[in-house]
């Protein structure tokens, strides 16, 4: 039996030290989206992920799993007026909410509720459809790219074959790829920055199967750029070139690490990293050929000055 924690098992142990005594997930500074009941989901899908990696020993997996189908009985029994969306009461939060409980029910092997199903449906289809009910009214709102929360529900109804996998490589081709940003990056319509929002993006072209057009070189990190952005900006590259994201979360692990310490602080620093951690396995990391990766790639390591973030759409919104 190994003595020392893997730099996974470190991010999940610094994650389970911030739930609160009524097993929620809290934040000081929670911006923009956020509040207990999703930062209470993202975690439990994290630690669901990570005990499905395998990477865990066997003890800390059987303590995160039975925290998360915790979590995800409490966050589903909870009353909710998610599954009552219409078009005049559709907003980000909602939609993001519906996308995470969807999520937390697959990665813990619960089935959701019909009527979510249903209601998922519903949504996605009067956003993506050429002349839906109720879209002049909207005007603004519809004529947006699909925002991050459109596509993660929409990964969310794939995991349940709500969805087809040609349903996603059409929503790729017609409503995603072109809003990638000249510095690489997908505009952020709900949360705060831009990596939850690459990410997102970056995962639908893979689970899409990777169709043509693929999306354009994923750029590194800027100095300004917060501990979050950069791990979801590196998952990001999980789908893209799996050698480069394995260079970037050395250089993450690195940072994050004291000696045998883990010094990473913050919740959803923290729910990144397990994420990325549970995406990537230590080999990867330790093996990685940061020769092999271009200077405009390297990350945290290039020496840049300025922000490459102007925000500047490819297209207009």
């Amino acid at each position: 039996m190994r003595d020392t924690n893997t730099p996974l098992e470190l991010a999940v142990k610094q994650l389970l030290s911030f739930r609160g005594d009524r097993g929620n997930w809290v934040a000081t500074d929670m911006g923009r989206g956020e509040n207990s009941q999703h930062l209470t989901a993202c975690a439990a899908i994290a630690l669901a992920t990570a005990a499905r990696s395998g990477r865990l020993n066997g003890t800390l997996a059987a303590e995160v799993t039975d925290i998360a189908v915790s979590s995800a009985s409490d966050l589903l029994d909870l009353p909710c007026q998610n599954h009552n969306l219409s078009p005049a009461s559709y907003d980000d939060q909602k939609v993001d909410m519906m996308a995470r409980k969807l999520t937390l029910c697959a990665v813990t092997g619960r089935t959701p509720r019909e009527d979510m199903l249903k209601q998922g449906l519903r949504i996605l289809k009067l956003k993506t459809c050429q002349n839906g009910a109720g879209r002049d009214a909207f005007s603004d709102y519809w004529a947006r790219p699909l925002s991050e929360t459109d596509q993660a529900l929409a990964l969310a109804l794939f995991r349940f074959d709500a969805i087809s996998k040609a349903d996603l490589e059409r929503l790729w081709r017609g409503k995603i790829v072109q809003a990638q940003r000249a510095d690489s990056t997908w505009n952020s319509y709900w949360l705060e920055g831009y990596g939850y929002s690459t990410a997102t993006a970056c995962e639908f072209w893979y689970m899409a199967g990777r169709p043509d057009p693929a999306p354009e070189t994923l750029h590194g990190f800027w100095p300004e750029d917060s501990e979050c952005d950069r791990i979801l900006m590196t998952r990001a590259q999980t789908y893209i070139d799996s050698k480069v994201a394995a260079v970037w979360a050395g250089d993450l692990v690195e940072q994050a690490m004291s000696g045998t310490r883990w010094r990473l602080q913050g919740v959803r620093a923290n729910i990144a990293m397990v994420e990325l951690l549970s995406c990537l396995s230590d080999e990867q990391i330790s093996k990685a050929d940061r020769q092999s990766v271009s200077a405009v790639q390297r990350s945290i390591l290039a020496d840049m000055t300025s922000p490459p973030h102007p925000g500047e759409l490819a297209v207009s919104v």
